[in-house]
């Protein structure tokens, strides 16, 4: 292969990865009981998705296909790791699965909401927006703000109250709209 002609499997399958990432990361955690064992293992699973050499793999069954790599590795290392504490059996195993398998199908409802959460969070004001960003991005408590802003922590709570009620309306409205395109 020349360096300038791209592996047209790889690219691909790269950005299928990337955009699966977090649901992988998801399912490995939810399998191993170590926060850093988890994350070595997704680096693994990103590892071999990648250097697949030409094996196609069908977008619409990614999902399932890239579980079933980190499946496999989290049984590889469960062999290895030998430890006496409570580790997941192949029970649990198979109910992560069909838990998450039940959430790929429901996939492109979250994406209609979190598009839709998008436009609405556009569409308010830019304070509004803040207050929301302070809240839930930088996980800052309603004291936290009230103090910064110069506020009462209850008129914090109430804004985000009344903002999370409008944000909600709005999200139902566009859904709606979206449901009586299709």
């Amino acid at each position: 292969m020349q360096l300038n002609s791209p592996d047209r499997t790889v690219e691909p399958r790269s950005r299928m990865f990337i955009r699966h990432q977090r649901m992988l990361k998801s399912f490995i955690r939810s399998l191993v009981p170590h926060l850093n064992d988890a994350e070595d293992i997704l680096q693994e699973v990103g590892v071999l998705i990648l250097a697949g050499k030409g094996d196609e793999v069908d977008p619409g069954h990614f999902s399932a296909w890239a579980r079933g790599v980190a499946r496999n590795l989290v049984l590889h290392h469960r062999r290895a790791w030998r430890r006496k504490q409570a580790l997941p059996t192949t029970r649990y195993m198979d109910m992560v699965e069909a838990a998450f398998s039940q959430a790929d199908s429901e996939e492109e409802i979250w994406n209609e909401r979190r598009d839709a959460l998008a436009i609405c969070m556009e569409s308010i004001a830019v304070h509004e927006r803040d207050l929301l960003t302070k809240r839930y991005v930088g996980a800052l408590t309603s004291d936290a703000i009230a103090s910064e802003q110069g506020r009462s922590a209850v008129a914090v709570r109430v804004a985000l109250l009344r903002l999370r009620r409008s944000l909600l309306r709005c999200v139902e409205r566009r859904l709606t709209v979206v449901e009586g395109h299709s």
